[in-house]
């Protein structure tokens, strides 16, 4: 399989099935939430960072939960386990793989996608309407489809040497 163990760089929780970014200023085999649209991709946390107590499902989705804050109690104190998410070790999905990521809204199958926003959900650069030559972090290509933000889509998650492409 693809999947590799990297180390949470941030302080705030991670959702299930959230698209990553490489951080190498903690860790040199970091990542963190993405800073925004189109930025550099790593991999799809699988299992996201969360308290054991959470689960980042309800109604029937997951969502909601990448960079919210890592709960803790009066003064700082621990109120979850583990106590910090930071140097939590992960499992990512890096290449060549077809993965369940999280959409930021409409993907129709055989679309290419970056990521979509700070929460690490991937989006369409069809839906995007980016402008032609725009350069692009390919994040991989979607293998079905989703009708609104929040749902589920199959990516074929492009391999570490084909990630830099022009719409």
């Amino acid at each position: 399989m693809n999947y590799f163990s990297y180390r949470y760089a941030g302080t705030t929780m991670v959702g299930k099935m959230a698209a990553v970014s490489p951080d190498s200023t903690v860790y040199t085999d970091g990542f963190n939430l993405p800073a925004g649209q189109n930025a550099p991709f790593l991999g799809i946390c699988e299992k996201g960072v969360l308290p054991d107590a959470v689960s980042g499902y309800a109604s029937g989705v997951y969502a909601g939960l990448s960079g919210q804050a890592w709960p803790v109690g009066p003064g700082g104190s621990a109120i979850v386990t583990p106590a910090s998410p930071k140097g939590q070790p992960r499992s990512l999905a890096v290449g060549a793989i077809r993965v369940p990521a999280l959409a930021a809204g409409v993907i129709s199958r055989g679309d290419r996608l970056i990521i979509g926003d700070t929460a690490g959900r991937l989006a369409s650069v069809v839906t995007l309407g980016l402008a032609a030559g725009t350069g692009i972090n390919l994040a991989g290509v979607a293998d079905t489809a989703t009708t609104a933000a929040d749902q589920v889509v199959y990516v074929w998650i492009s391999p570490p040497g084909d990630r830099h492409d022009t719409v």
